[in-house]
């Protein structure tokens, strides 16, 4: 039998291989492993359910993965200490399919559950420890997709502030750095969505001079179809089509969509742009992605939310 170190070892190595390509034959394997196996401890077990979870969450049903997620915090606080790294991250999971699930009262838990985990790191590391800061944003970017009135702006105001608090201490051509700076940029974008002409044309702009050099930076680190580099050219692609770009847009969604692979991105993200940047172009070609949008979304996201909400909305514009 192999020892835990062993064992914990090879799980770093092929949970990195896991992330980057989808593949979960190989922890699959590990996990039957580990739990057949006499002698391995539940620690080990469930870091190894941990990891695997994480990929099995990119290709299945929303309310699913937010059931899964709160058992395994669940069962965790048991087995590893709250600043475990595995219990950092499976927390953060939890609050983040708790909102995307959609249901009543999803979107406040959610927000409590980050607010919860800002405080709890703020008293484990210190408010300026980078996983506190990640903490940060991950509320800011929940109150931004309550969307009640007023949360828009606040969420604009705070993940400002934080992509301007990861310049300053770790700089501006750091991973870490860009992750913030393509959250502001879509909270640009969704502004400029419900912008006047003159207004949405500005913050249009800013987010595409932000996302541009992001986009350029994380092909060189990461190559053109990893899920960082499409995650910007999707943001990208939305700020072309504000400007007035839809061509370019439908290019680089294009490009999208010819690497992009099952879970690497949210569901019918590239779609639904693809179908509003198309509407002028080829109206046939529009209702054809706006209703695999609804598709795709539909599996994932359940009835009401806003993510299949506004696919079904851009399908009753553009008609039969």
């Amino acid at each position: 039998m192999a020892s835990e170190a062993t064992m914990l070892a090879e799980l770093h190595t092929v949970a990195v291989y896991t992330a980057d390509s989808g593949d979960a034959a190989m922890l699959e394997e590990m996990f039957e492993q580990a739990r057949s196996t006499p002698g391995h401890s539940a620690a080990l077990i469930f870091r190894i359910e941990y990891e695997l979870e994480k990929i099995r969450s990119r290709g299945r049903p929303v309310a699913d993965s937010a059931a899964v997620w709160d058992d395994l915090v669940r069962r965790g606080a048991v087995r590893l200490p709250p600043d475990d790294p595995a219990m950092l991250t499976a927390r953060s999971l939890r609050a983040q399919y708790t909102r995307r699930r959609g249901l009543p009262g999803d979107i406040d838990r959610a927000i409590e559950m980050y607010r919860d985990e800002q405080r709890l790191r703020e008293e484990l590391f210190s408010a300026d420890d980078p996983r506190t800061s990640t903490a940060r944003a991950n509320l800011a970017l929940t109150i931004r997709e309550r969307d009640r009135p007023g949360d828009l702006e606040t969420a604009r105001e705070l993940l400002e502030r934080e992509a301007l608090f990861r310049i300053d201490r770790y700089g501006p051509d750091r991973p870490f750095t860009w992750i913030a700076n393509i959250v502001f940029a879509q909270t640009l974008l969704l502004l400029a969505d419900r912008a006047d002409t003159d207004t949405r044309r500005d913050l249009a702009r800013q987010a595409a001079d932000l996302t541009r050099q992001m986009l350029q930076s994380r092909r060189r680190r990461y190559g053109d179809g990893h899920r960082s580099t499409l995650r910007a050219q999707i943001v990208y692609a939305h700020a072309l089509l504000l400007l007035g770009q839809a061509e370019d847009a439908v290019a680089e969604l294009r490009e999208v969509q010819a690497v992009e692979g099952r879970g690497m991105l949210d569901p019918g993200w590239s779609d639904y742009l693809l179908a509003r940047a198309l509407r002028d172009i080829h109206p046939g070609r529009a209702r054809t992605h706006a209703h695999r949008a609804v598709r795709l979304r539909s599996t994932s996201y359940l009835e009401g939310s806003r993510q299949l909400r506004e696919a079904q909305r851009l399908v009753s514009e553009l008609g039969d």
